[in-house]
């Protein structure tokens, strides 16, 4: 009886036993099929797509200098100003994001099985402590785009067409008038100088963004190289205002290094 009962007890925790051993074989199989079958399949991936957007912690932040680094390749773009970018790279390739003021987030690429890729990260602002100073304040985006669609040059009434045989006493005083001439160069000269004002605006906003570095003395003479086409500065998106500026800038601190 007793000899029976040994016997059931053994026999009981050799297949307990053996239960065991074969669950545990069991899970390890089924990692390394996983594990070779990512591998298989990310090697088919030529290049894969990646999306991502970055945000702030603390507040809707717009990231007009947000760039993304392969360090693999040595190779960056700039993201878009609402945190979101996409770009194509290679399987395990080392990403970084790089905005100033945030701390660098960095990702390894690891594509799905359409060879692509999302990610989402939220940013740490870097905490500074500065001296108080008073600074005149930034104006926002909007503000400056709202200035630069009222950028209108007020025209001055001048005869012409038709009108010249309808009264060409008036037609010949305003074409030899000093008086007519000189409102004429008045408005020109008064657009002239919104127009100024209205760039010095963008460029500070620019500076405070540390999209370029550009010091307060040096903004006459950068808005001068700029040269900047009226409408283009009345109707341009910011994208396009902010590239445009940015290469106009490369190219001025190509050309005055010690500035």
């Amino acid at each position: 009886m007793r000899l029976i009962t040994f016997v059931n007890l053994f026999n009981g925790s050799y297949f307990t036993f053996v239960n065991i051993v074969f669950y545990k074989c069991f899970k390890v199989i089924i990692v390394l099929f996983l594990f070779v079958h990512t591998i298989v399949f990310s090697q088919e991936c030529k290049s894969i797509q990646i999306d991502g957007v970055v945000n702030d912690t603390f507040q809707k932040q717009a990231f007009y200098n947000l760039m993304l680094i392969n360090q693999t390749s040595g190779k960056g773009i700039f993201g878009q100003p609402d945190g979101n970018f996409s770009l194509i790279a290679n399987l395990n390739d080392s990403i970084v994001i790089s905005v100033k003021g945030y701390t660098k987030r960095h990702f390894i690429v690891i594509p799905n099985s359409n060879c692509k890729m999302r990610v989402q990260f939220i940013l740490q602002p870097i905490v500074q402590i500065q001296k108080e100073v008073v600074v005149k304040p930034i104006k926002s985006i909007q503000q400056i785009k709202e200035e630069r669609a009222n950028l209108i040059k007020k025209e001055t009434k001048i005869t012409s067409g038709t009108e010249v045989f309808e009264s060409p006493i008036t037609a010949i005083y305003e074409r030899f008038s000093k008086k007519v001439k000189s409102k004429q160069k008045v408005a020109e000269l008064t657009f002239l100088d919104d127009q100024r004002k209205v760039l010095q605006e963008i460029l500070r906003t620019y500076v405070a963004y540390e999209i370029i570095e550009l010091g307060n003395e040096e903004f006459d003479d950068f808005i001068s190289f700029l040269n900047i086409d009226a409408n283009f500065l009345r109707k341009a998106n910011d994208i396009e205002l902010v590239r445009f500026i940015k290469d106009k800038f490369d190219h001025y601190k190509s050309e005055n290094p010690k500035n």
